[in-house]
């Protein structure tokens, strides 16, 4: 795809989904995707829902659809996704409408660091924790690489030969083809939300699937304080945005999308409104002109039957008669319209009639 069809966004907005369909919403972990999950199970029946939302184990997914009876049609989650994927790619769909939420890359990594710390579940809980690490050693520990390393890109890229799993790994691909990788997923997308603008990110989704509004969108799996870049230190600040080159970068270009497709789901919004105006008015502004019409046709009509009348012809004789008895201009006529002057004003000046 060129840089100028890329930066217009060729896309269709609306994608109507078909019976056929599957829907597969990626989730990148911490980016209000559980909020968006709650949301999107709605619109499907639950049997159609697939019951994972990760597969820690290669035939996970397997496992699950042949426990599973019905057709699936939603799939989200916390999976890969690519041809060297053995789970949803290879058992579910290989050419799902794709869908999925991207967040600041600073704001998702500090989410997740304080995800861990809070949560005793969480597989590094006991790391990081036991080793009472802070934001800055949690960034800079390569124990952490995919918590950290650029994980919106590389979630998005999927499996694909050459993909790093270490800081230090040999690279098959270079970091400006894992970007652009990754922008062509984000265009294959049929629904991007950001998760710092999620109101209108689910807007968007409901426009884009043809489905009603959604309500509030619930807050699940936050955290209980919110907490910003704002409130660590510079430095650990500085190292995650070094870790998140990538991120920033496609980041960016899903906004550049998102605000793409939020304006003309506007602009079509708004030219569906005035063709409902204009339709609601349209019979009153008829009537109106029909109204109008009939109104001239009656007076037209009166006009003809005067004319028809014999006191009309009369009127017209007579006043032709005058015109040749008294020319226009001449001095016969002055001399009639002193007199007529003389004796209407007569006339006039005549005291009224006693009672």
């Amino acid at each position: 795809m060129t840089q100028e069809a890329r930066g217009a966004g060729v896309r269709p907005v609306c994608v109507l989904l078909g019976d056929q369909d599957v829907l597969y919403f990626h989730h990148i972990p911490k980016t209000a995707g559980l909020s968006v999950i709650a949301l999107l199970d709605a619109r499907f029946h639950p049997d159609h829902v697939f019951p994972l939302h990760s597969a820690p184990e290669d035939d996970s997914v397997e496992r699950a659809l042949r426990a599973h009876p019905h057709r699936v049609r939603f799939v989200r989650g916390h999976f890969t996704f690519g041809p060297l994927d053995t789970g949803i790619y290879r058992h579910v769909c290989r050419n799902p409408v794709r869908a999925t939420m991207l967040r600041d890359p600073v704001e998702r990594t500090i989410s997740a660091y304080r995800h861990i710390m809070r949560r005793p579940q969480s597989r590094h809980h006991a790391t990081v924790t036991g080793e009472h690490m802070d934001l800055l050693a949690f960034v800079r520990d390569p124990r952490f690489f995919p918590n950290v390393w650029n994980t919106q890109t590389r979630l998005l890229v999927g499996e694909v030969p050459g993909l790093p799993r270490r800081p230090d790994a040999p690279r098959a691909l270079s970091d400006r083809a894992l970007v652009e990788v990754a922008k062509e997923r984000l265009e294959q997308c049929a629904w991007i939300g950001i998760t710092e603008r999620m109101n209108e990110s689910m807007q968007l989704a409901a426009y884009t699937f043809g489905w009603p509004p959604f309500p509030e969108v619930p807050r699940l799996n936050a955290a209980p304080d919110s907490a910003s870049r704002d409130d660590f230190p510079l430095e650990a600040i500085e190292a995650i945005a070094e870790r998140t080159a990538l991120d920033r970068e496609v980041y960016d270009h899903a906004t550049r999308l998102f605000e793409t497709r939020w304006s003309a789901m506007l602009a079509d919004l708004l030219e569906q409104s005035a063709r409902r105006v204009e339709q609601r008015e349209a019979p009153s502004l008829i009537r109106d002109i029909e109204a109008r019409v009939n109104r001239q046709q009656e007076e037209i009509t009166r006009l003809k039957a005067i004319e028809a009348s014999w006191g009309w012809r009369m009127l017209v004789e007579i006043s032709a008669w005058r015109r040749r008895l008294i020319p226009p201009g001449s001095a016969r006529e002055k001399a009639y319209l002193r007199m007529k002057g003389a004796l209407f004003g007569r006339w006039l000046r005549r005291p009224p009639a006693a009672p």
